[in-house]
């Protein structure tokens, strides 16, 4: 279990870092931080409705598929509105497992 949450830590930080390289650095910055407050909220929200197994493993599920989503359509489309979509799902995802 501590693999899987070093693992889940890197990836939230390399994601912020990733997005600190962005063209609009005050725009994506103000993002994450309303993604960080929808994160917290919302995974205090599903922890006590589902319990801690199953939001672990719907949010995990949610970071695994943002990130085959960046993979498979996200680096081909760097400038397209889907990738910045889909790096703040994976990032709103692992947000809401460091939260959690």
């Amino acid at each position: 279990m501590t693999l899987v949450q070093c693992t889940t830590l890197f990836t939230y930080y390399l994601l912020s870092y990733l997005v600190t390289h962005f063209d609009q650095i005050y725009s994506t910055a103000f993002y994450g931080a309303v993604f960080e407050l929808i994160a917290t909220f919302i995974s205090g929200v599903i922890l006590q409705k589902l319990g801690s197994r199953k939001s672990l493993l719907l949010f995990y599920s949610c970071a695994a598929l943002g990130g085959v989503l960046l993979l498979s359509y996200g680096l081909d489309n760097l400038e397209s509105f889907g990738f910045l979509s889909f790096i703040y799902f994976a990032d709103l995802a692992l947000l809401a497992l460091t939260s959690s």
